[in-house]
């Protein structure tokens, strides 16, 4: 009696499922990747290195991915997830000025950064490379932090949806002024505390609070206007 190669695929050793021997070596390879790329970049990583941190050979590597960059953008995805986990216990249930709400979600961010400084390279220096040059373009995205921040804005301030600001085009500069600051504060060894480096960016917040707080309310001013 022979065994098709469908179920030879799915059988168990140990009690583990061969899909579930894939997730584990795609986890250790994920791993790997945080150690590699967060130590030497991704122009210094090979996928001889990296298969030896994850201890297994190349066989099971291109059975996963199929370059170094793919790795590379399963490694940030993989971060980038756990960040936005922690921001959002950070940021909810949300608070009711917006500079509270930065302040709470920024110290999430530098916290997750300073916990281990392999994740502020990959995710600060690394994937702006790849963000900027257009590689990876559909991995390398603003999307997981739009979807926290853009629900912060038009709670907090409606109608600007109706005015001529971009809110997609605002807050992506406002990702920008972030990841450009954590930068600076990676290049300097994290020097500062967080609560310094927090209180050296929150005139951004407080400008913007202004400016669409004024904007809410000429949106609320022209919805009572009676018609003449």
């Amino acid at each position: 009696m022979t065994v098709s190669g469908d179920k030879k695929s799915r059988r168990s050793y140990g009690g583990i499922t061969a899909a579930e021997r894939q997730r584990q070596r795609r986890e250790r390879f994920i791993e790997a990747g945080i150690e590699v790329f967060g130590r030497k970049g991704v122009a210094g990583a090979t996928v001889r290195e990296l298969c030896k941190e994850a201890g297994f050979t190349d066989r099971y590597y291109y059975d996963l991915f199929a370059d170094i960059e793919t790795l590379f953008a399963a490694t940030f995805e993989s971060l980038t997830a756990q960040l936005v986990t922690d921001l959002y216990g950070a940021m909810f249930p949300p608070q009711p000025k917006l500079v509270d709400a930065a302040r709470r979600g920024l110290g999430a961010f530098y916290a997750f950064l300073q916990s281990d400084p392999r994740r502020a390279r990959i995710l600060l220096i690394e994937a702006q490379v790849f963000y900027y040059s257009g590689r990876l373009h559909s991995t390398i995205t603003d999307d997981p932090y739009l979807s926290i921040l853009m629900p912060a804005l038009t709670s907090r301030y409606p109608g600007i949806e109706k005015s001529d600001v971009d809110s997609t085009y605002t807050l992506k500069t406002l990702l920008g002024i972030i990841i450009s600051n954590a930068a600076v504060w990676y290049f300097d060894g994290m020097k500062k505390s967080i609560d310094d480096v927090i209180d050296n960016q929150l005139f951004v917040w407080n400008g913007l609070d202004a400016w669409l707080t004024q904007l809410s309310n000429d949106a609320k001013a022209k919805g009572t206007k009676k018609p003449a």
